[in-house]
Order: C-alpha cells, then sequence, then structure tokens
C-alpha cells in the first residue's frame, strides 16, 4: 500500500494488496470503488496497446474482485495516458495532434475490455467528444449493455482535479510517479 501524499485516504494498491485491504471495508458496509491502472512494466505506443492487454492491472484484477466481492460495484477508469508512449489520451496523428476517429475507437475497446473483465461502471476520463456512443454502441454489440453502466469522470464532481496528476503521471514529461503495477482505489 503506498499513500497518495496529495488525497488523503487514498492508497495505491498492488493486485496481491488489494482484496485483503477491501475486505474489511466491504464488510463494514463498503458499496463502490472507482480503480485506476498504473503501469511501468508493461509496454508503452503509440496506440496504448497494454490499455486492454490481458497483462493489465485492471484487467487481471477484475475478476479476482468480482470473484470476491460480488455485490461491489466496481468503476473503472478508461484512459489511455498512462499506456501511450506519448503520454496523451488518444491516438495522435501526423502532426501530432489528437486524431479523434481513433481515438474514440480505441477508448471505445478499452471500455469493452474492462466490461468483459467484469466492471460494473466503465468511466473515461479523456474528454474526447462521443467517445460515450462508441463505448455504448461496443456495450451493446457484446451484449454487455445491460450489465455495464457508462459514465464519466468529471474532476469537479469527485475532487480529483490536478492531484490526480500526482496520483498517475505528468503527461509534458511522461514520468510515472505510481509504484510498480498498482492499482489506485479512493477509500
Amino acid at each position: 500500500m503506498q499513500a497518495v501524499s496529495s488525497m488523503p485516504n487514498v492508497f495505491r494498491y498492488g493486485i496481491n494488496k488489494l482484496i485483503p485491504a477491501l475486505s474489511e471495508l466491504v464488510d463494514r458496509g463498503l458499496k463502490s470503488i472507482l480503480i485506476f491502472g498504473i503501469v511501468e512494466s508493461l509496454p508503452k505506443d503509440a496506440t496504448g496497446s497494454s490499455a486492454d492487454s490481458v497483462e493489465n492491472p485492471v484487467i487481471k484484477a477484475l475478476p479476482k474482485l468480482k470473484a470476491k466481492f460480488p455485490g461491489l460495484t466496481i468503476a473503472c477508469d478508461v484512459c489511455l495516458c498512462p499506456y501511450t508512449s506519448h503520454g496523451h489520451c488518444g491516438v495522435l496523428g501526423e502532426t501530432g495532434a489528437i486524431d479523434h476517429a481513433p481515438s474514440v475507437k480505441r477508448i471505445a475497446e478499452v471500455a469493452l475490455a474492462y466490461a468483459k473483465a467484469g466492471a460494473d461502471i466503465v468511466a473515461p476520463s479523456d474528454m474526447m467528444d462521443n467517445r460515450i456512443k462508441a463505448i455504448k454502441d461496443a456495450l451493446v454489440a457484446n451484449k454487455l449493455q445491460n450489465r455495464v453502466r457508462t459514465s464519466f469522470i468529471l474532476d469537479s464532481r469527485i475532487n480529483l482535479n490536478n492531484k490526480t496528476l500526482q496520483m498517475f503521471f505528468t503527461c509534458r514529461t511522461r514520468h510515472l510517479v505510481a509504484a510498480n503495477e498498482t492499482l489506485s482505489t479512493r477509500i
């Protein structure tokens, strides 16, 4: 467990530490969590291919969490930033600007992978126009629309704003602050 200094009561947990940490809280009435994948050892590339890889810590943790806590609602942040070599939450075009269509497609693919792995809510934080529709379309095409909800993360609503950057990384420097292969959970 690693504390996030700028966010009281927010900790980073490795996959093997997350279930023991949540057990007491779930027993005391915890109903939902929001998890973020934080990686250092997975390869990064232009499209964030590790975001929906079977080696992704979110995808590894979801089935374990659902098996241990079937009544726990699990929301997953859907973002490409931690997985791209350039640190942006999208696919870049030849000019270096975000290429909207492939970015939305990629975000929907990641959301679908999280849904298939057991997420109850997929919550994109990328702020890309039309990604909710793309995610919904992917869920419908895979008959998951009645099991998985789609939401989006608003910084002001859940108070993550700039402090989130300390928990994850600084895009400009592409330097990860997070511990190796950890999941972050706000408790």
